[in-house]
């Protein structure tokens, strides 16, 4: 149940901001691995390709691939940028020179 309302907390944000089919993904499954950190890539990409089940093959080997690469990423931090949404920093930004 709370994977459910996360998953629609989450489509509702990603229409809001308009993201990628990839950080939508993305997103889905850093919600899924807040909730069980200790899945392997293959149990976390099971569990993501299951809530993005489609009937169209092409399509559902798009969505395969991208959950695989959003489980690497966060198991085992191998990430690149076309996978992961930009996280927000904390870092002052720097306007003029010294």
């Amino acid at each position: 149940m709370k994977l459910v309302l996360l998953l629609i907390v989450i489509v509702g944000a990603a229409i809001a901001q308009q993201l990628s089919l990839g950080d939508w993904i993305h997103l889905e499954v850093e919600t899924i691995m807040a909730i069980n950190p200790n899945l392997t890539i293959a149990e976390c990409t099971t569990m993501c390709d299951d809530l993005f089940r489609l009937q169209n093959i092409a399509d559902e080997t798009v969505t395969d691939n991208l959950c695989h690469h959003a489980c690497e990423c966060e198991i085992d931090n191998n990430c690149d940028d076309h996978t992961h949404p930009p996280h927000p920093t904390n870092e002052p930004v720097q306007t003029s020179r010294p």
